[in-house]
């Protein structure tokens, strides 16, 4: 069957039921779906239950997938909307780990530093792309297809997908600048090439291929409320297209111009702020608010968005955080990690609700002029700023206490019972990256230790956020290593006031 289109694999399969049709579906795919769900989730036992939750829709919805459907991208899509679904429920007590491993995986398998400023924000950067553009970035840099492919794909012209590559790779460029990257279009694109796609777990395949036949029937209970889950997202998704495809078809057509101004702090609905993807719809377009919290949940509690893309990529974007701190605004806003923002020392110290119902990609943008009109800051990304750091380095010769791992085990970072950091497959730069996330300020690697190890850091989160150094260091000592704090320059994000 490897020379039938994907479409004919998926007619095969949903007409004559095919296992063997589908089984050629996941092979040919099932790296590009574990990628990305290892991407946002950071963790390869999550990404392998994304992975299995995505080809258990595909199943589903095989008979109603169109004959011109760029299969690759829809399963990209797929993989964003389960992986945001499985964050949703994960991620107050998962965040940080997650995001130390995913760091490690970026180390193992890039040697090109670039990679690993650009990974995080790929899959972010990607969703904000028009539906084309973003079909076009999947099937030359996810599946390596040439102009020729893309262009019998995307039923243009040759010269015209070449094109839009390079128009889409453009804009990728202009959207990691905002962020404090800085590389030519040539560059990302290089990048995204050579490092967007792992393999995934060889057993993996025929795991998929028996569960998603039998349309999620014999999938876990946690695997079958994620794919519920991502069928209302996927729903309600389809429903705001097209209600955007109806308002910018007015935008254009028509001769009204329509102004989204910042609204400060409104008499909005408290119930706005309690609002789930089944009532995204409800709520009024143009909406945005930044306002004294009316809540009492725990300080940067609950954060929410939701996101469809219309007609000439046009968006639709739900974001909503209660109770959140202008650090975390601040973050929000220039997509910033927490421990590279520096803040002045008359920062404001209370806390907010945000709500934004926008109907572009420019949430950032209004966000960004939100705090500097109402709050009267403005941030910066500059080189070379002394700032405070930790120093992870080795304490005794040869760390005695990390044992080199096995080649042929699985890599995790996970919690213990105890809520300690267990590593297997751990690098000494994802120790590092763990420790900058929870400490909250950049976080140096000197040890000089290349490989992975296999180890347990005898220390609770709560140790880390309070910065119990000696509490840190005993845990490390068993290790042969140490945190040290120190001063250098480095580049980060200044907070000052607007001149």
């Amino acid at each position: 069957m490897p020379d039938k289109t994907d479409i004919e694999l998926l007619r095969a399969y949903g007409r004559d039921g095919s296992e063997e049709a589908f089984a050629e579906l996941v092979r040919r795919h099932i790296n590009l779906v574990y990628s990305a769900a290892v991407r946002h989730v950071g963790n390869t036992s999550h990404a392998e239950e994304i992975t299995q939750a995505v080809f258990v829709l595909l199943a589903q919805k095989a008979d109603g997938l169109r004959l011109h459907t760029v299969l690759e991208a829809w399963l990209y899509e797929a993989t964003r909307l389960t992986a945001l679904n499985f964050l949703r429920g994960e991620y107050r007590r998962r965040r940080r780990e997650q995001e130390a491993h995913m760091q490690s995986l970026f180390e193992k398998s890039a040697a090109d530093p670039a990679w690993n400023q650009v990974a995080p924000l790929l899959d972010d950067a990607i969703a904000r792309l028009g539906k084309k553009d973003r079909e076009a970035v999947v099937l030359r840099f996810f599946k390596d297809k040439t102009a020729a492919e893309i262009a019998v794909a995307l039923q243009v012209s040759e010269a015209a997908a070449q094109s839009r590559v390079q128009r889409a790779v453009g804009k990728l460029q202009k959207f990691f600048s905002k962020r404090g990257i800085d590389s030519t279009a040539a560059a990302i694109a290089g990048t995204i090439a050579a490092h967007s796609i792992q393999a995934a777990p060889v057993s993996l395949v025929q795991t998929v291929t028996t569960v998603a036949v039998a349309k999620g029937t014999t999938a876990s209970v946690s695997t079958a409320t994620l794919i519920k889950g991502t069928l209302k997202v996927m729903a309600l998704t389809k429903i705001k297209t097209a209600v955007i495809i109806a308002v910018a078809a007015v935008l254009v057509g028509g001769t009204a111009t329509v102004i989204i101004q910042p609204i400060l702090f409104p008499p909005v609905k408290d119930a706005y702020f309690d609002v789930k993807y089944q009532g995204f719809q409800k709520l009024p377009p143009g909406l945005f608010v930044v306002r004294p919290t009316h809540f009492k949940t725990p300080v940067d509690g609950r954060s929410y968005s939701a996101e469809a893309t219309g007609k000439a990529g046009v968006h639709v974007t739900l974001m909503m955080d209660r109770n959140v701190s202008f650090k975390f605004l601040i973050d929000r806003a220039y997509s910033a990690p927490s421990w590279s923002t520096l803040l002045p020392p008359n920062a404001p110290k209370d806390h907010f609700d945000h709500l934004s119902t926008v109907l572009d990609d420019r949430t950032w943008d209004r966000l960004q002029r939100s705090i500097k009109k109402q709050f009267g800051y403005v941030a910066t990304w500059k080189d070379d700023v002394d700032t405070e750091i930790y120093v992870l380095r080795t304490r005794s010769p040869g760390a005695g206490g990390l044992k080199p791992s096995d080649p042929n085990s699985p890599g995790w970072t996970r919690m213990t019972q105890k809520d300690q950091f267990q590593f297997q497959h751990g690098s000494m730069g994802s120790l590092a990256y763990l420790f900058q996330n929870h400490l909250d300020v950049p976080v140096i690697d000197e040890t000089q230790l290349a490989g992975d190890f296999d180890f347990v850091v005898n220390c609770t989160p709560d140790d880390l956020a309070n910065r119990n150094l000696e509490t840190i260091n005993q845990a490390l000592d068993a290790l042969g290593l140490e945190l040290v704090s120190s001063n250098r320059p480095m580049r980060m994000l200044v907070v000052e006031k607007a001149k």
